[in-house]
């Protein structure tokens, strides 16, 4: 298949992340680190591709490298804080374990940072995907007696993974709702999923998907709470996915038949179960970000529907450039109708807010934030 590559060889080394210069339009960022032969170049097919930077690894010196017999995957680098940028970037290379044979037993990832903890939904992703295959972290140096290096399934400008039959193939775990936490190697803690069982029976088929219970910090919308409770009054189950495990979003979202989001990550979990019987909306708090479109087109033929009905986005400084961290003030009325139109809502339209609440809400996460809100001038109503 197109893309589908596996490089395999004896005496192949890994090289942590050691470097990151973080981009700053219109330069871009680099980062080090990848795979490399046994004569010390560098194997080009371990680049890992990643919006707004360079993968340039450096050299390799042979006496810094740590031994390890057996089989090993090189997997790339491991976002091992963000959610939306480890579903995105991290599972790229996976698709390989189920091509390659003999079979592998180890994922050998590099950490994007090494001075921060591994978060435990990658061990409870990386569980169902994986569910007998060790994890090794390269910390250092690493040499291993046979590495193979799979293609970054994953476009290759910004680097997020799409829907590749074989990453569509890989994928279908998550539908199972199967496996346990993933194995690890080394010194980093495991991590056991203790939430609570997701039964099949009576799962919602109207689900919207909130930000309202996130840390303010994170961006959202303004009278957000007023969505949540219009969407429960519309028959839809509302949940917030921070509070949820992985395995309950996926079971959740593969069952439901409409689905509401309020624009964050968790499209980006939803795009791997996502099937095009469904119908998805989005409540932009930005303009319509394209990336999510494309992403869900690609696993399911189908988009996404919604447009942005955002009136304004309060950005706190110095984040100006990126309204990322914003709060929006939607037209609730204008996004109600579109709802309506296109038969996610039954009811009446809604009101918009008092202009007086959404002012002291501002100011009360202002004053949680310790810092100055401004106007995001180029946000447009879409």
């Amino acid at each position: 298949m197109s893309g589908a590559i596996i490089e395999t060889f004896s005496n192949g080394s890994v090289m942590p992340l050691t470097k990151l210069e973080f981009a700053a339009p219109p330069t871009k960022g680099l980062f080090d680190g990848g795979a490399y032969y046994e004569n010390g170049n560098a194997c080009p097919l371990s680049i890992q591709a990643k919006g707004s930077y360079d993968n340039i690894p450096k050299p390799l010196h042979s006496s810094e490298l740590n031994h390890f017999p057996g089989r090993h995957v090189f997997c790339g680098m491991l976002q091992n804080e963000h959610f939306g940028h480890f579903i995105t970037e991290s599972l790229s290379r996976l698709w390989a374990f189920d091509q390659l044979s003999p079979k592998f037993d180890t994922a050998v990832f590099y950490l994007r940072d090494r001075q921060r903890p591994i978060a435990p939904f990658v061990f409870e992703t990386l569980g169902i995907l994986l569910p007998h295959i060790n994890l090794l972290f390269a910390d250092r140096p690493m040499r291993f007696d046979t590495l193979a290096v799979p293609a970054q399934l994953a476009n290759r400008d910004n680097g997020f993974i799409y829907g590749h039959p074989l990453n569509i193939e890989m994928f279908r775990r998550l539908r199972q709702n199967s496996g346990g936490p993933a194995r690890k190697i080394g010194a980093m803690r495991g991590y056991m999923s203790g939430s609570r069982q997701v039964h099949n029976d009576d799962l919602p088929k109207k689900v919207y998907v909130s930000r309202s219970r996130l840390s303010k910090r994170q961006g959202g919308i303004l009278s957000d709470q007023m969505i949540d409770h219009h969407m429960v009054r519309e028959g839809y189950t509302v949940i917030y996915p921070e509070t949820m495990s992985i395995s309950e979003q996926l079971t959740i979202y593969a069952a439901a038949e409409k689905l509401v989001f309020s624009e964050g990550s968790a499209l980006h979990l939803y795009a791997l179960v996502a099937n095009a019987k469904q119908s998805v909306f989005v409540i932009w708090r930005r303009t319509r970000t394209l990336v999510f479109d494309w992403q869900i087109r690609s696993f399911t033929g189908k988009g996404l529907i919604g447009n942005s009905h955002t009136a304004t986005v309060w950005v706190p400084k110095p984040d100006i450039p990126d309204p990322v961290h914003g709060q929006a003030v939607l037209d609730f009325t204008a996004l109600s109708t579109e709802m309506q139109q296109h038969g996610f809502l039954e009811g009446g339209l809604w009101d918009n807010p008092p202009q007086q609440a959404m002012e002291e809400q501002l100011a009360t996460i202002s004053a949680a934030t310790g810092r100055e809100y401004l106007p995001f001038p180029a946000v447009t109503q879409g």
